[in-house]
């Protein structure tokens, strides 16, 4: 993830997409990806 901190406007970017905010925005976002990927390492056996 590329996200840079500016100092002057106090709140992160992203240099690869146009993601904007805060820290709790991050925090948040961060929150939500684990929520709905957080399984993606578990091995699925029953079908």
């Amino acid at each position: 993830m590329d996200m840079l901190y500016d100092t002057d406007r106090a709140e992160y970017y992203c240099l690869r997409c146009s993601f904007v905010g805060d820290e709790q925005d991050v925090q948040r976002l961060n929150a939500q990806f684990r929520e709905k990927y957080g399984a993606r390492t578990v091995r699925i056996t029953d079908f």
